[in-house]
């Protein structure tokens, strides 16, 4: 299994600063946060404010349903592949189990079979350092595979709603040149949600977090409602600096009301730019990620099926 990954904010006027903690493999992510959002923030604070009059907040206290749904997206953005545990506290929430999908499999899998992918996944590799079967101005198409899942909601009054995608390359695959890669999530919302937060990291093979070198926040989709990170790739010898790791963001429908019914959805988007041409432009859309380059790269873009949840 990859290693968990870690995210916090701190925020203060001038915006917002990245803080590290942990060992030198367990990093914190970088997370931005929707600075227009002022409405749902201040909202939100009124709502933790009563909850922690509500409650009695003594330090033998039990966590409310608010705190415990605030804390397991906190979990969430920390240890996105952490698949078992992160279903285990859906079920606690009384929400549904946990599914998973992968660009290399027709239907959704559970948490636990998600974990066995990628357990097995890591056992048929190649040591590092042999190389892979790779062809010339060719990606291999099994050259890496993404997923995703949607957590739609966690408690009836709570409004958030997040999705997490992920990639990960065969760890012998090292044809990462010049040009950038580029992820992408995009969200299926109503007109009156908002992104309201974009987490993510870049991990080398053996679980160096390459995040601060690697990847930028090209767009945080604020009116396409999709979030672009783009992924500067390199190989080093035997390694590739952006071997796997993830995004994860938030929307908020606190402005649709609480009596909102309707249908949102989520997908996620890689596409791995090997042999050249530098990026022209980038845009993305429901269902979308279209990019332009200078000249003829070899290129493949893999994409998960998309997960619905519909409010009824």
């Amino acid at each position: 299994m990859r290693p968990a990954s870690h995210a916090c904010i701190v925020r203060s006027g001038s915006g917002d600063r990245a803080e590290s903690w942990g060992s030198a493999h367990h990093q914190e992510g970088i997370r931005f946060e929707n600075r227009n959002s002022g409405a749902i923030a201040a909202a939100s604070a009124v709502v933790v404010g009563l909850s922690g009059l509500a409650s009695g907040a003594t330090a033998s206290a039990a966590p409310s349903q608010k705190e415990r749904a605030q804390a397991l997206f906190e979990y969430i953005e920390k240890n996105p592949t952490n698949y078992t545990e992160i279903n285990s506290r859906l079920l606690a929430l009384g929400q549904q189990p946990l599914k998973v999908k992968f660009s290399n499999r027709a239907a959704p899998v559970d948490a636990a079979t998600a974990e066995r992918i990628w357990k097995d996944r890591k056992s048929k590799k190649k040591p590092q350092g042999q190389s892979g079967a790779v062809t010339p101005y060719s990606v291999p198409s099994d050259a890496f595979v993404v997923s995703g899942y949607l957590v739609p909601k966690v408690i009836p009054t709570w409004t958030n709603s997040m999705y997490v995608g992920e990639w990960d390359f065969r760890d012998d695959y090292v044809n990462g040149s010049d040009p950038d890669d580029v992820a992408s999530i995009q969200w299926l919302l109503p007109s009156c949600a908002q992104i309201v937060s974009t987490t993510y990291n870049s991990y080398k093979w053996n679980g160096v977090r390459t995040t601060d070198s690697t990847m930028t926040l090209y767009d945080g989709g604020l009116t396409t409602k999709a979030q672009i990170t783009k992924l500067q790739d390199r190989a080093s010898g035997v390694e590739l600096n952006v071997d796997h790791g993830h995004m994860t963001t938030t929307a908020n429908r606190l402005l649709c009301g609480q009596n909102w019914k309707g249908q949102i959805g989520a997908q996620f988007t890689y596409e791995h730019n090997q042999d050249g041409g530098s990026v022209l432009g980038i845009s993305a859309g429901w269902g979308i990620l279209d990019i332009s380059y200078d000249g003829a790269p070899s290129t493949r873009q893999l994409s998960t099926n998309p997960s619905y949840h519909t409010f009824t």
